[in-house]
């Protein structure tokens, strides 16, 4: 929305933009014409109080009268159902950890427990798995005590750099909280 030229040049005059000229001009203007006269002092009113807002102080007795609501347990009527809502929360955690898989499970082994060949099939693909993986882990350990056997000095390197990492860990964490801004605590007087 544009300005008219006197809105214009009341808002300069209310940033203190006029020169001298200009501003015993604008005085005579504002003596002429009384309705831009009473939006000039509402604005400059407006402006002063945006400029320097009045310093606002709680009211004698706040902080007892907070202190009192707390005590009164008041503060539960804005989460009524906090309880209930923990409670469902557990549920769906329970749900989705436990249900759903057991179930999805049943759904597979009813089926395959119906017909023993496939049952007994699958038992067998799975202590052949179990066969598989327990050779691995043995190459594991056998390549393990070799390289102990051989470079004597390896676990010791190898543990050395569990302190290492535990060190770089505390210092990322230790630099994430460094950079966290100050809780300000503003301190109420509280007058009897």
């Amino acid at each position: 929305m544009a300005l008219t030229p006197k809105q214009d040049r009341i808002n300069r005059a209310i940033d203190d933009l006029l020169t001298n000229a200009e501003l015993a001009d604008f005085q005579a203007f504002l003596e002429a014409d009384q309705e831009h006269a009473v939006l000039y002092d509402r604005l400059r009113d407006v402006d002063l109080l945006l400029r320097q807002p009045p310093a606002a102080a709680p009211a004698p007795d706040f902080s007892a009268k907070v202190m009192a609501r707390i005590e009164a347990g008041e503060y539960r009527q804005y989460a009524p159902h906090a309880g209930l809502r923990r409670v469902l929360s557990w549920l769906v955690v329970v749900g989705v950890f436990v249900l759903i898989p057991t179930l999805i499970v049943l759904a597979i082994a009813l089926p395959v427990m119906a017909q023993p060949g496939v049952f007994m099939n699958i038992f067998q693909q799975f202590v052949g798995s179990l066969g598989t993986v327990s050779a691995w882990m043995q190459g594991v350990l056998t390549f393990l005590s070799d390289l102990i056997a051989t470079y004597p000095m390896a676990p010791a390197l190898s543990l050395t750099i569990i302190p290492v990492v535990m060190l770089w860990a505390w210092l990322v964490w230790y630099l994430q909280q460094r950079n966290r801004p100050e809780t300000v605590v503003i301190p109420v007087q509280v007058q009897a």
